[in-house]
């Protein structure tokens, strides 16, 4: 009895050890192709991010090479743009990308008002442009990208006074100035009029707005020369009628500049409140939004 059980035994061996082989094979098997298939993804993952990216820096390099045209350029032509932008020469270089598109195509102008930002409500030609390219890796992986912007060209004329220096109100007679004020230096803000120095449109200086000093460095106390009312609007047409007495007409006080001081000294630490609360804007410096502006005829060469 007992040799025949170990018989059976012997025999059921074989079966099992090549069912756990068989087993095993397939497990091994399963792995190699989750293991193959994840490199495959992971390879093909990071072949469209890598072509993303290098679309993405067409984009930025057409961008930063059309501000740099139009710098210099009042009104390039479709051929300037053509040399300058899409210059093979100035495409990005990337080891193993290659751009199978590289344009830039603008529409027909249309006239209107700029409806936000630093510049709203100046009358502006606006020329739609569409930016777009194709980067296309080595194995043939290509991502597309379109941008669609617009180019803002400015007429001066729309300015009251425009200085790319600073720029200086110390009224010694009643003042009253119509148009917008912008300067891409700081701006001294004075009057020795009861009347004061009144204001129209909106005011901003890339640099500073300084109420207590003069350009040459004279201090403005309280009650002393220079010490009279500077009247900003906060809304549109704000100090166009009984500007003493309007509500959307105030008074900007010589502790509202930018600046405790002259243009070196601490920043005003309640000015961000006063130009963006206060005027909602309609008095700005760098810091609350306004930009460096420039206008054909500050460019050098510029044509």
């Amino acid at each position: 009895m007992s040799q025949r059980q170990e018989s059976n035994h012997s025999g059921f061996a074989l079966p099992a050890a090549l069912l756990v082989m068989l087993m095993l094979s397939a497990i091994s098997i399963a792995v190699v192709y989750v293991v193959t298939s994840e490199t495959r993804m992971h390879t093909t993952d990071l072949e469209n991010t890598q072509a993303f990216y290098a679309t993405e820096a067409a984009m930025e390099k057409m961008m930063t090479d059309m501000a740099n045209l139009y710098t210099t350029h009042q009104s390039p032509t479709p051929t300037d743009i053509s040399n300058y932008v899409t210059n093979s020469s100035l495409r990005p270089s990337l080891q193993g990308i290659t751009y199978r598109e590289y344009q830039v195509a603008q529409s027909a102008s249309v006239s209107r008002n700029i409806s936000s930002g630093p510049n709203q409500g100046l009358m502006a030609q606006i020329i739609p442009t569409t930016l777009s390219a194709i980067a296309r890796q080595a194995n043939g992986t290509e991502v597309r990208m379109l941008r669609n912007t617009e180019v803002a060209q400015i007429p001066v004329f729309q300015f009251g006074m425009f200085s790319d220096g600073d720029l200086s109100y110390f009224a010694g007679a009643n003042f009253d100035f119509a148009g917008r004020v912008h300067t891409n230096g700081n701006l001294f803000l004075a009057s020795s009029n009861t009347n004061g120095l009144l204001f129209h449109s909106k005011v901003s200086a890339f640099g500073e707005v300084i109420r207590r000093e003069l350009s040459n460095g004279a201090y403005i106390g309280d009650g002393t020369t220079r010490s009279q009312p500077v009247r900003i609007p906060k809304a549109p047409g704000g100090c166009d009628t009984n500007p003493t007495t309007n509500p959307n007409c105030r008074s900007l006080a010589l502790d509202e500049g930018s600046r405790t001081s002259g243009p070196t000294s601490s920043v005003n630490a309640n000015w961000n409140m006063i130009s963006t609360s206060y005027y909602s804007g309609w008095v700005m410096n760098g810091n609350t939004g306004a930009k460096r502006l420039s206008l054909p005829f500050v460019g050098g060469g510029a044509r």
